[in-house]
């Protein structure tokens, strides 16, 4: 009996001295046999396996499980008790890990290397683990707190810390738990993160009960609105319309408030998108439900208005404006459109360039399309600069015009078009060194035009002076028939393949270290201005980029005999 008892404490300390000598690599039958002079069969006599034997030793040196069991105890009494039991857990885990070498290589092989064994005890803890954090769940319900979280990141953080420093005696943001000192630091941290989990929780579920009594004054007043849309039921409609005040004051008290609790700009937006979208959408049903109904559709925009104008600064280009909105603004826009139409033409500017000023304003008013508050912000603006511009200037023409629509950024899709052909006209005929020098003074003039806003008329579209400059180089490189490498095609190279073999292609030699470019747009540009495809001179580089990832077969296979092709060609060479 001693014989055996013996033996089995020798095994057991084999493993432990091997693990800490050599790692989890050395835990072999043989080499644990070897350790103590025994035949390896006394491993599966005692233990019924190497398997078991580990996990054994692993039972003797897991401090988790009567933590888990102990505190799990310790928590039940109330959420004051449990929030204590977690620090202590916490802190006590900080204290015995850094003491036990062989926890700490057992911690370091399960994150290491995938093993069933390790995975299984891993398994078994989170079980009982799960026990403990049920007993968190109701404090944390209905709050902004993940408290698993919150104790997986302390954890990682506590092993991390304390086998750096095992390592190689390196510290983590300046803190060494073998110091004292900072060991000291890193326990009351522990307390801190835990205890401010509990405050935050209880502030955030205070908070969320709260915006969800607020959210049904909204909710009951989008009901009611479109209820009374469809409801035929006589004074259904004069009820909705009697209560509507209070709803709207209570609904406009909840919103605000709930807005004033929001700290990020994306929580703002996400809000804005939730509630304020909602209300637009309200209000424009009712404007189409009929002409009794306006008034109403005016009081529930003047809501999204109201709410909306403290964050205006953070409304998405695409919100949307309620359509009651644009009907009050639009006949004054459609007289200011035509008085600065006319100023314009008056001072012999070109009518196709004094459309273009007025365009967005009768685009905005277009019933066609859904007006968007950034679009109106940009044009009220826009409106007072063009009307003092055009009152002001004793002369104009074109060019002061096309100055001052760019100091404005007036980023229309017609007006590059404009004056690309006024750039034309001028250099049109010149020899092309007069033509690269007259093109490179219209970009650096339009680089230099001073701003006068950092608003743009479209979101989606470039800044104009990038546009302009875009174009102008693109010219220079590329652009007129008096240009000796457009006109003879020299330094092109021209293949036999279709663009989207010929994207595949360059794509494939980049992967394999053929070309040296770390940007993908560049590489696109370069490769459509340095290549022709099969039947297309001019390739266009962002079309190049949307197929250098082709799945595509008949892109496939035909770049697949022409490497087979190739290979053989090189074999042969080698004979």
């Amino acid at each position: 009996m001693r014989d055996s008892e013996e033996t089995k404490r020798k095994l057991l300390a084999a493993v432990e001295g091997i693990l800490l000598r050599e790692g989890f690599a050395g835990l072999k039958t043989n080499r644990i046999a070897r350790e103590i002079g025994k035949d390896k069969n006394l491993i599966r006599y005692y233990f019924g396996g190497l398997n078991n034997l580990l996990k054994t030793y692993i039972a003797t040196k897991d401090y988790w499980p009567p933590f888990l069991e102990r505190y799990q105890v310790i928590g039940q009494s109330n959420p004051k008790e449990l929030k204590e039991a977690f620090i202590c857990m916490m802190q006590e885990n900080l204290d015995t890990f850094l003491g036990n070498q062989e926890m700490q290589r057992l911690i370091l092989w399960q994150i290491s290397e995938a093993n069933p064994l390790m995975r299984s005890i891993s398994e078994s803890r989170e079980r009982e683990g799960e026990k403990l954090f049920q007993l968190t769940d109701p404090v944390f319900r209905g709050s902004d707190v993940d408290f698993r979280s919150v104790v997986g990141l302390l954890l990682g953080g506590i092993y991390f810390v304390i086998l750096q420093g095992a390592v190689d005696t390196s510290v983590v943001c300046g803190r060494d738990a073998k110091s004292e000192r900072d060991r000291k630091a890193l326990t009351k941290t522990i307390g801190q993160v835990i205890t401010w989990a509990w405050r935050e929780a209880e502030r955030t579920s205070d908070r969320n009960q709260n915006n969800v009594a607020m959210n049904e004054v909204l909710e009951k007043l989008i009901e009611q609105g479109k209820t009374s849309l469809t409801n035929d039921t006589p004074g259904g409609w004069e009820a909705f319309e009697h209560g509507l005040p209070d709803m709207l004051a209570q609904a406009e008290r909840s919103l605000l408030v709930q807005l004033m609790n929001l700290g990020s700009e994306t929580q703002i937006r996400t809000f804005l998108q939730v509630y304020m979208v909602r209300l637009v959408e309200l209000s424009d049903e009712l404007l189409a439900a009929g002409p009794d109904r306006h008034h109403v559709a005016k009081q529930i925009a003047l809501l999204a208005e109201t709410v909306a104008k403290p964050v205006i600064q953070s409304l998405p280009a695409t919100f949307p404006m309620p359509e009651v909105f644009r009907r009050e603004i639009g006949a004054a826009m459609e007289e200011h459109c035509g008085n600065i139409r006319t100023r314009l033409t008056g001072h012999g500017v070109d009518a196709t360039l004094a459309n273009i000023c007025v365009a967005g304003f009768e685009r905005f008013n277009d019933p066609k399309r859904k007006p968007r508050w950034a679009r109106y912000r940009y044009l009220k603006s826009f409106q007072t600069y063009l009307d003092d511009f055009t009152r002001e200037a004793k002369t104009l023409d074109d060019w002061k015009v096309i100055d001052a629509l760019i100091a404005f950024g007036y980023n229309t899709v017609r007006l590059p078009g404009f004056i690309y052909g006024l750039i034309r006209k001028s250099v049109d005929g010149l020899p092309y060194p007069e033509q690269k020098l007259a093109l490179k003074k219209f970009s650096k003039h339009f680089q230099q035009i001073s701003l006068q806003t950092m608003l743009v008329y479209s979101t989606r579209r470039p800044q104009i002076v990038t546009e302009l400059a875009d174009w102008i180089e693109a010219e220079i490189d590329y652009g007129f028939a008096a240009n000796p490498l457009k006109r003879t095609g020299s330094m092109k190279m021209n293949t036999s393949m279709k663009g989207s073999q010929l994207a595949f292609w360059k794509k494939l030699q980049k992967d394999h270290g053929v070309y040296e470019e770390d940007n993908l747009d560049v590489f696109s540009e370069k490769v459509a201005h340095n290549f022709t495809s099969k039947g297309q001179e001019d390739l266009s580089p962002a079309s190049i980029k949307s197929k250098l990832y082709s799945k595509d077969p008949s892109v496939i296979d035909p770049i697949e005999d022409l490497l087979a092709a190739m290979l053989e060609d090189v074999r042969r060479f080698k004979r």
